[in-house]
């Protein structure tokens, strides 16, 4: 039997940023795009690429291009055209593994967007998109019982929430690096995760245990595959132990404890 909920917070947010600047165009207008990689920068050093995605929520437009985030120091810049109107939403994301060729995932790491962005033909534009880290805030029990069912929820904090579901890895013992995670190291199938906007949901059966133990976790949250044409390559693991963060446990409880008493009923 579950007891009481308690909440774990992953804080996970610190800023980086993408500069993006319209320049002139008749029909339509043209992005130029210049990501900078100051000396300083707190965007995670792991992070060798990045994605923008160009939107329009009624127009359909959907505009996506992938490219090298630069060294330290160094600016890489993009052109991208978008037909003149106003409502776009621009949004960039750092990841690790450029176009998938030297991970099987391209694993996020920090994203933001910025809203009801201009595009005009005739006037520059310039946008500042703030990236942060993805961080959870879960409702989990205080104890679970080995192979009852059980239910996690909660919501994704700091960069926006671009995920179309995902699953729950589970084990026994903790596992310590992005490259230990493969599902050798989880119970199968792995819990599927319902997102519903920031919000996720997944209810599963515990993992078995003959004595008491701890379980540990960590949600691998798949980026939604039609607006950003991930191919299903694109991935955000929370927690990040890519980014050195602590996966989350939940004590295993066998056995418990029912204390009956009886008070003398007095004549």
């Amino acid at each position: 039997m579950l007891s009481s909920l308690r909440l774990l917070v992953v804080t996970l947010t610190f800023a980086g940023c993408a500069e993006i600047t319209g320049g002139d165009a008749q029909d339509s207008g043209e992005l130029q795009l210049a990501i900078t990689r100051s000396a300083t920068s707190q965007v995670p050093v792991e992070a060798d690429s990045a994605v923008i995605r160009i939107a329009h929520p009624t127009a359909g437009t959907n505009l996506i291009r992938r490219v090298p985030i630069p060294n330290p120091g160094d600016t890489t810049r993009v052109s991208m055209r978008a037909p003149a109107r106003s409502g776009y939403t621009i949004a960039v994301a750092a990841y690790a593994g450029f176009n998938g060729t030297t991970r099987g995932k391209r694993l996020w790491l920090v994203g933001g967007d910025a809203q009801d962005v201009a595009i005009t033909s005739d006037a520059p534009a310039r946008v500042h998109v703030p990236l942060q880290r993805w961080g959870l805030r879960i409702w989990v029990p205080d104890s679970i019982v080995p192979g009852e069912s059980t239910t996690f929820s909660g919501r994704i904090t700091g960069a926006p929430s671009y995920f179309g579901g995902g699953s729950l890895c589970m084990a026994l013992a903790p596992w310590t690096t992005t490259s230990d995670y493969p599902n050798r190291r989880c119970a199968a199938p792995l819990p599927p995760v319902t997102m519903i906007g920031d919000s996720f949901q997944t209810t599963f059966n515990a993992l078995a245990a003959d004595a008491d133990t701890t379980a540990w976790y960590s949600f691998d949250l798949w980026v939604d595959t039609q607006p950003w044409q991930t191919g299903g390559l694109d991935y955000v693991f929370l927690p990040s132990l890519m980014l050195r963060d602590t996966l989350f446990h939940v004590p295993l409880r066998v056995s418990g404890e029912i204390i009956v008493s009886f008070t003398p009923k007095r004549h």
